[in-house]
């Protein structure tokens, strides 16, 4: 029979038993090795000010927080805790300053890859310093958290989204055509992914050859003979128009429309670069010089390369040894998909190539968020849920121990027992006939008697209660 309860929200996720075990005691190893790193722990609300996510990302980020009214306030469940833990640092310590911190908490947003809306993130963000040392730490405290939990099989990629942003500089294009295309970096990783992009580009940013000219005719009128020539045709066409748009409104919508579509040749060379970027990907020994010819052959400052050649060099250090790890790779067409990402970037997957977290530098946030000057900053965040699921099973199980409900003259024996037991492992003490299943079920015969079933052999004892406590010590 269904039950007739009310089921949990959808997109919400609830834990219990063994895998609620295994989050709290991930959390806590990635907390201590994050403190390990100087990192201060902070929590901050789970209930923010919309605006704040709006000064980030703008509108369009509100198709994908849970964003309401409460007594005349806008407020929304935070979608991240990097933009919270901006918003404390402004409040509590002087802009500018360099800061550590380090978080675990609960984030809500609509992912259109998942059908998961709740979401732990646990991370640090480290505010106040530019440079190439700071990058690297965040980037070791990653792969030292996940060293700790016991994740082998996984890999960091490096990318750095300054190359990209300094060509679409040069091209002039408007901020939102230039954060399409930097989420479509994402979609050139996937076959046909370059047909995608092209589609979603096409309505608005790309034409048809015989529009583009018209773009072009009227690209060399200014904005008000444009306008009376547009009128002057509707008129002498007789169009009719239906509809509630006046024809002064209807020459503006088309001017705009136009104005977008004249970039339509800056947008394809957009791609074409962004398909060579996608490409260069690899040992950092094999990349960077290809990259540099890249950089060379479009007139693109090298910075950006000298930075993750800096940070690579710095790397070693962290890792005690005169060459990088085998699993850490480049891939300079890396976007997180993110816009406020400024400079280095990195992602972290497990085997099967599904994202575990990953970070980068974001230099504009502060500024963005309300501090008086522009403050550098990186950090990272991990998916407790994909981390937890990645790990292997453990390989030693949790030992506990289950009491049957005790005899009415033997109450305060059973809970005496129970209570030095308690001392050395988990005591599940059963109410009623059903047992729980555990390492051990002991029954407690008289006042310094016990009987035990060891049920990973089946095999019993009856023990002294001082046998007991030894014969369960041995066993831990």
């Amino acid at each position: 029979m269904p039950h007739l309860g009310i089921d949990r929200a959808e997109g919400m996720l609830d834990f219990w038993g063994e895998e609620c075990r295994q989050r709290h005691l991930v959390r806590y190893q990635l907390i201590e090795t994050f403190q390990r790193f100087g990192y201060s722990l902070v929590e901050l609300p789970l209930v923010e000010k919309t605006e704040l996510y709006l000064r980030k990302s703008g509108e369009d980020i509100v198709a994908q927080i849970y964003d309401f009214v409460y007594h005349n306030r806008r407020l929304c469940l935070r979608p991240d805790v990097t933009t919270s833990v901006i918003r404390a640092y402004l409040k509590h310590f002087p802009v500018g300053s360099v800061q550590r911190f380090c978080y675990g908490g609960t984030v809500f947003r609509h992912e259109p890859t998942t059908n998961h809306h709740q979401f732990t993130q646990m991370g640090v963000e480290l505010i106040g310093s530019n440079r190439p040392i700071a990058d690297a730490e965040v980037i070791y405290t990653a792969c030292a958290g996940l060293a700790k939990i016991g994740m082998a099989n996984y890999s960091l990629v490096l990318g750095h989204i300054g190359i990209l942003q300094q060509f679409l500089r040069k091209l002039n294009l408007s901020d939102r055509l230039v954060g399409i295309l930097l989420a479509g970096m994402e979609l050139l990783h996937q076959e046909g992914g370059k047909q995608k992009l092209e589609n979603q580009l096409r309505e608005n940013y790309l034409t048809k050859p015989e529009t583009q000219q018209l773009a072009e005719v009227f690209g060399v009128m200014d904005e008000v003979s444009a306008r009376e020539f547009i009128l002057e045709l509707l008129s002498s066409l007789r169009i009719e128009i239906n509809g509630n748009r006046d024809p002064q409104e209807i020459a503006d919508r088309l001017l705009s429309k136009l104005k977008h579509r004249d970039q339509t040749h800056k947008v394809l060379k957009a791609i074409e670069f962004m398909e060579r970027l996608v490409q260069l990907r690899g040992q950092p020994q094999e990349v960077l010089p290809t990259a540099q010819e890249l950089l060379n052959e479009y007139e693109i400052d090298p910075q950006p390369l000298r930075e993750l050649n800096q940070i690579l060099q710095i790397l070693t250090a962290f890792y005690g040894q005169d060459h990088l790890p085998s699993y850490l790779s480049l891939d300079l067409g890396l976007t997180r998909g993110l816009q406020y990402y400024t400079g280095t970037i990195f992602a972290l997957l497990d085997q099967r190539g599904n994202h575990l977290g990953g970070g980068g530098r974001y230099d504009d946030l502060v500024f963005t968020l309300g501090g008086n000057c522009a403050t550098p900053a990186t950090g990272f965040s991990l998916n407790l849920e994909m981390v937890c699921q990645a790990l292997p099973p453990p390989t030693h199980p949790i030992i506990s121990v289950s009491m049957t409900p005790p005899k009415p003259e033997l109450i305060h024996a059973t809970i005496e027992i129970a209570q030095q037991l308690r001392e050395l492992l988990p005591v599940h003490m059963a109410l009623e006939d059903s047992v729980p299943a555990g390492t051990f079920m002991i029954s407690v015969a008289g006042q310094n008697q016990c009987h035990l079933i060891d049920r990973r052999t089946e095999l019993t004892y009856d023990l002294s209660v001082p046998q007991l406590l030894e014969f369960i010590a041995n066993q831990l």
